[in-house]
This record gives structure tokens, sequence and C-alpha cells, in this order.
């Protein structure tokens, strides 16, 4: 397992966990010859995040976040607008012309959103790299009372800065009443199961499966 050498700390800064035992088909390692094992950063949990990692797999792109808070500021409305006003070429397709659309608001987005909040995020890295730096420190050596306290700080004003960020919860509840008005469908539109007559086994046929 490469990454961090400890998968969990408790909350106090002093008990730290390995979890290093995984369970896998025995073929596995056969189709993946180059499978290895990463300890993530962790956040919020107490627990690191596991990735299963293939070096020569390609996963692409990354994909374009958007932040909630973002959404919160109202120039982001007049950056998009004029991206899309601004950028018309009718000698090309439209799909194209779309597609073009869409990278030149990602690309704005990103330059507006490096500036606007440039502050914040140099907050939660500084907070970030003191907290994990006297974690990892924390998992060779015991911290003395200011590095402890000094973890315990750093951590909290990095996940606090983190919230304002990646505030997600009225997202999540729109996606989830989305998805639940597409998949609930009335009762009366159910099939019903009366009356209908299936195969089945005898009573000494079923203490034999027992």
């Amino acid at each position: 397992m490469g990454g961090r050498i400890y998968t969990r700390v408790s909350d106090d800064g002093i008990k730290f966990s390995k979890l290093d035992r995984f369970l896998v088909l025995e073929k596995l390692c056969g189709l993946w010859v180059n499978i290895s094992v990463v300890a993530m950063e962790r956040s919020s949990s107490d627990h690191c995040p596991i990735m299963l990692k293939d070096e020569e797999k390609n996963f692409g792109p990354k994909p374009f976040r958007i932040f909630d808070v973002w959404l919160e500021d109202e120039e982001i409305v007049k950056v998009i607008k004029d991206v899309w006003v601004a950028l018309i070429d009718t000698s090309i397709r439209r799909d194209c012309n779309f597609m073009n659309k869409l990278k030149r608001i990602k690309n704005e987005l990103r330059t507006w959103s490096n500036k606007k909040f440039s502050q914040l995020n140099g907050e939660i890295e500084l907070n970030k790299n003191m907290a994990t730096h006297l974690e990892l420190k924390a998992e060779t050596v015991v911290l003395n009372d200011n590095e402890l306290e000094s973890w315990k700080v750093a951590r909290k004003l990095w996940l606090e800065k983190e919230k304002i960020k990646t505030k997600i919860d009225d997202i999540k509840f729109e996606a989830f009443n989305h998805f639940k008005r597409i998949f609930v469908e009335p009762d009366n539109m159910r099939p019903s199961l009366e009356d209908l007559d299936y195969p089945s086994i005898s009573v000494d046929e079923a203490a034999a499966l027992e």
C-alpha cells in the first residue's frame, strides 16, 4: 500500500490505525498486473480514502467542477452571458459552435474563480498543508502540546473554509427529488401477482433442499 502510512487517525490525534488487507478475486491480479493500492489524503472523515490503482489505466480528462459558492455570486451570470453572446461563429456547424461556447465558458469560469476566490483557496491550502504536515509527523513521533493544538486549529479552519466552498446540501436535495419523481410510480399502476400459478416444489423437495 502506498501513500499514507496509516489509514485512520482519532479525533484527538493520538491513535493511528492501518487498514492494509483487501479481499479480491483470485484472478484479479492476473487481469490487472499493475494493480496497486494507495491511501489518499483524508478530509472530514477520520479514515483515508483507499484507491485501487492501475498505472496503465487512462481515465481521460478531469471533470469540470462548479462549486455552490460560485452560484451565490451574481457576477457568474455576467461571465457566462458575456462569453455566450461574444462567441458566435456562423462559419461552423451549430453543434461545434455550441461546444466551443461551453469550452470558453469553462475556461472563463476557471479564470474568474481563481481571481475571485484566490484568497479563500489560499487559506484552505495553507491550513490543509499545516494539518497534513503535522498529521504525517504524528505518524512517526509524538506531537507536543503546541503541535497538537496547531493541528486541531488548522484542521478546524481547513474544514470550515472547505464547507464554504463546497456547500452541496441544496443540490443533493434537488437531485434526490428529481430522481424520486422519475422512478416513483402510482400504486394503482403496479401489476397484480394474485391468481398466478407459479411452478413450485413439494414439501419433501423443500426439506431436501434445506
